[in-house]
């Protein structure tokens, strides 16, 4: 199984939303193929960054709002974001004790900034 890659655009009043029902997808198709011991990392700003620290404090808070009601435990990976964003990883370990992400969500802080219209 493979997918590269998804984008979901959304005004900040839906991202609960669109949090929760990704981590449902995420959890379904993770039980599917058996992959019962789920580790997720929250990865925050790193030391350099675009965007505005406020869109990324209410990012940040965003998943980890999300995967608080979803009852997972976190482990935090400070500094380990994306340069545009904060993000979740759900990992899995494989019969050899490896782990591997086949899932992350990410919330953009630089795009939202970088396509307003000049006024």
């Amino acid at each position: 199984m493979a997918q590269d890659d998804a984008h979901i655009y959304c005004t900040p009043e839906q991202l609960d939303g669109e949090l929760e029902q990704f981590i449902a997808m995420t959890r379904e198709v993770y039980s599917a193929f058996g992959f019962e011991q789920i580790e997720v990392t929250l990865q925050t700003r790193p030391e350099k960054f675009l965007g505005r620290l406020a869109l990324w404090d209410a990012a940040e808070d965003a998943l980890r709002r999300a995967l608080e009601r979803a009852g997972f435990a976190v482990t935090v990976l400070a500094g380990q974001g994306a340069f545009y964003g904060p993000k979740i990883g759900f990992d899995f370990r494989d019969v050899l004790e490896r782990s591997w992400t086949l899932a992350t969500v990410q919330i953009d802080c630089a795009m939202p900034e970088r396509s307003r219209s000049p006024t």
